[in-house]
């Protein structure tokens, strides 16, 4: 009989899944006091009235270190950015998000 080439396949019972692992041992923890003015600086930012944060209803992004592109994005991509900055487990992302949020507020005060 002839196989054509074809070998034997194993059966497969189960799939694990496959991810790309980054070198987070570089990566410092992210101090407790950090991520508290972190929440209470983003509370503050929400409490800033839409129109005055994003007068043409997008706000201009420029953030360093974020891994996000820069330019104007609407108030909810902002503040989804920031909130994945705050969850990213790199300390430098979420003191470039806190400074972002700080010279927001800055601005909104002015």
């Amino acid at each position: 009989m002839d196989t054509y080439g074809v070998t034997t396949v194993t059966t497969v019972t189960s799939v694990t899944g496959v991810t790309t692992v980054t070198n987070n041992s570089d990566l410092l923890p992210i101090p407790m006091e950090l991520l508290q003015e972190y929440r209470e600086t983003y509370q503050r930012l929400q409490e800033v009235p839409p129109e005055k944060l994003a007068p043409l209803g997008e706000i201009h992004w420029l953030v360093p270190d974020s891994g996000f592109d820069a330019g104007y994005v609407t108030r909810k991509v902002y503040s989804v950015r920031l909130q994945a900055l705050y969850k990213s487990s790199d300390p430098q992302k979420v003191r470039s998000g806190l400074e972002e949020m700080q010279r927001k507020i800055k601005e909104f005060r002015g």
